[in-house]
């Protein structure tokens, strides 16, 4: 199962532009391994498998967690179910995705 980072895609222009043209040379070859596009199939799994951990038999755990670092999990399960939606709809068409943050 592909971790939620996998689906990450950092823009290698932005690095040379804010970051500058060396820092952008430092982590050229590393991000020029990524994979821009993603199968919305794989990261229906992903999503299931973290609602699944948040809705678990470990629930608690991760509650605590979510409170230490300042998350409502009633938030984050929200936001992680209309995002499975989401994609579980874009899956059926083949679409495909990437994670930006910026």
């Amino acid at each position: 199962m592909p971790t939620l980072s996998w689906f990450l895609f950092e823009n290698p222009s932005l690095y040379e532009e804010f970051a500058g043209e060396a820092f952008a040379s430092k982590y050229a070859k590393q991000l020029s391994k990524q994979k821009e596009w993603h199968s919305c199939a794989d990261a229906v799994i992903t999503f299931e498998a973290l609602l699944g951990a948040l809705e678990g038999k470990d629930k608690g755990k991760w509650a605590t967690l979510c409170e230490d670092e300042g998350v409502d999990v009633g938030d984050l399960r929200s936001d992680l179910k209309k995002c499975l939606q989401a994609l579980q709809k874009a899956a059926k068409k083949g679409d495909q995705f990437h994670l930006d943050v910026g």
